[in-house]
């Protein structure tokens, strides 16, 4: 695995983090009372999706790597390196994920409540 890849894969967990940070900031903010609580969890769902697949792409990413390595105790340049930044961003994505969903569900009850 390239560390091209590696960055690829790290940049889109980050615009994945930003896309929730922005969305969390709007439920936080009580921008849901002019936003439906049916919209956030669209929004919530299709970042899930991108999740769900830039992990995905990261497992098939590791396995190509896995197969490509000239020998199983060669080690490939900067793979243990890139893989800490990749485990650090996904443990980020699904933190912000998790308060995502946790606001979100806080955001429906108030909105579906009249606050």
């Amino acid at each position: 695995m390239g560390t091209a890849y590696a960055d690829d894969i790290i940049q889109k967990l980050q615009e994945f983090q930003r896309s929730a940070h922005v969305l969390l900031d709007n439920v936080s903010s009580g921008l849901y009372t002019d936003y439906s609580a049916d919209d956030f969890t669209k929004e919530r769902d299709a970042l899930e999706a991108t999740l769900a697949d830039l992990e995905q792409q990261l497992k098939a990413g590791l396995l190509y790597a896995l197969e490509d390595s000239p020998a199983p105790d060669t080690p490939v340049p900067n793979l243990q390196e890139s893989l800490l930044k990749i485990d650090t961003e996904i443990k980020e994505a699904h933190n912000v994920h998790q308060k995502l969903i946790k606001n979100t569900k806080t955001a429906a009850s108030r909105f579906h409540a009249g606050e």
